[in-house]
C-alpha cells in the first residue's frame, strides 16, 4: 500500500497525472478554435504546433507507441465511437504531430480527446484522469511487493538528500547542552 499511495501522489504533477490531462484536453480545444478561426485542415495544424516547445500527451519512452492508445482505439471501434469531435481532431492532431515531429501520442493524450467526447471541461478531465491510472499503480505497486528487491525497499544512502531546516531543540535540551558543557 505505501508504494501504491506513493505512487498516486506522484501523479500530482507537471509531468504525469490527472493535471496533464486537463492541459491535453486544453490543447485540442486550443486547436478546435484554432482551425474554426483559420483554415481546417493539416497545414493550420501544423502551424498551430510549430510554436509550442511541448505536446502536452504526446511522448512515449522506451516503445515505440503507446499500446494503450492501440487498444483505446480498438475499442472505440468496436462500440462505433470513432467519430467523436475531439477523438477525430485529436486522431488528425496526431498524425500531424507524428510527421512533424516524429513523436507518438501518449494515453493521456487519448483520455483527453475521449472525455471531451463525453462532454467534459478540460478541468473536469483531472478527476477523471487520476481514477484511470489507479489501476496502473496498483499493479505495480503489487509486483513490486511480491518481488520484494533490495532497491524497492530501501535507497542508498547516496541516493537521498534533505532539503529543509535542521532539526528542532527543545529548551529542556539546549538547557542540558549548555549545563554539560560548564
Amino acid at each position: 500500500m505505501p508504494g501504491f499511495l506513493c505512487g498516486s501522489v506522484a501523479l500530482d504533477c507537471d509531468l504525469v497525472g490527472g493535471r496533464v490531462a486537463e492541459d491535453a484536453a486544453s490543447l485540442l480545444v486550443e486547436l478546435r478554435a484554432h482551425l474554426d478561426a483559420d483554415h481546417d485542415n493539416d497545414s493550420s495544424i501544423a502551424n498551430f504546433i510549430e510554436g509550442r516547445k511541448r505536446l502536452i500527451g504526446f511522448g512515449v519512452p522506451l516503445r515505440e507507441v503507446d499500446e494503450r492508445v492501440v487498444s483505446v482505439r480498438t475499442c472505440l471501434e468496436r462500440r462505433g465511437r470513432r467519430d467523436g469531435r475531439y477523438w477525430m481532431l485529436a486522431e488528425r492532431l496526431w498524425r500531424v504531430v507524428k510527421k512533424a515531429r516524429g513523436i507518438e501520442v501518449n494515453i493521456i493524450g487519448a483520455t483527453a480527446a475521449i472525455c471531451l467526447d463525453l462532454g467534459f471541461a478540460p478541468a473536469e478531465v483531472v478527476p477523471i484522469a487520476a481514477i484511470l491510472l489507479q489501476p496502473t499503480l496498483l499493479a505495480n505497486a503489487v509486483a513490486g511487493a511480491v518481488e520484494s528487491p533490495e532497491e524497492l525497499r530501501c535507497l542508498p544512502a547516496h541516493c537521498v538528500r534533505y532539503v529543509g531546516p535542521g532539526p528542532r531543540e527543545s529548551a529542556r535540551s539546549i538547557l542540558a547542552a549548555t549545563a554539560s558543557s560548564k
